[in-house]
């Protein structure tokens, strides 16, 4: 545009909104309040795997329902009880077993018992004193008050 030329004003269309229905259309309904309090968010599907998988070892075995220290080497033990055909995967089992032995009373079983065992029963092992010390520092995390 030219400075010296006169101004001729043109509108540009406003958007129209003819088509948009009169009224409240809104199709949701009004936020209906929860009937009980949510207590916790569903697990996911590799944690019901790996639990139902641990409540299948207690069954199996004394020794791992009763949280008694577990001999070194306990994950060959349990591919063999679970054979050829698991339907657990390598990630649930080793999930499971992290869980099983970072429970509060399996580490106070630690503490407490100089033997480790097989799924069997039988004494397979001492618990050292490092693994000993190492069970009482994660029991004093545990119950560690903040600031201090």
């Amino acid at each position: 545009m030219d400075k010296n030329s006169p101004q001729t004003t043109t509108k540009r269309p406003i958007l129209s909104l003819k088509s948009r229905p009169k009224g409240n259309t809104c199709t949701l309904s009004a936020p209906t309040p929860h009937t009980k309090p949510v207590t916790h968010p569903e697990p996911k599907g590799s944690d019901t795997v790996a639990n139902q998988l641990a409540e299948w070892l207690s069954q199996q075995s004394n020794t791992w329902r009763n949280q008694h220290p577990l001999k070194l080497g306990i994950i060959q033990d349990i591919y063999v009880l679970l054979g050829d055909n698991s339907p657990y995967s390598k990630r649930v089992i080793h999930k499971t077993l992290r869980w099983h032995t970072s429970r509060t009373q399996y580490l106070r079983n630690v503490l407490q018992h100089s033997q480790r065992y097989g799924l069997d029963g039988q004494a397979a092992g001492e618990v050292t004193a490092t693994q000993r010390l190492h069970a009482k520092n994660e029991l004093n995390k545990r119950y560690q008050k903040p600031g201090q």
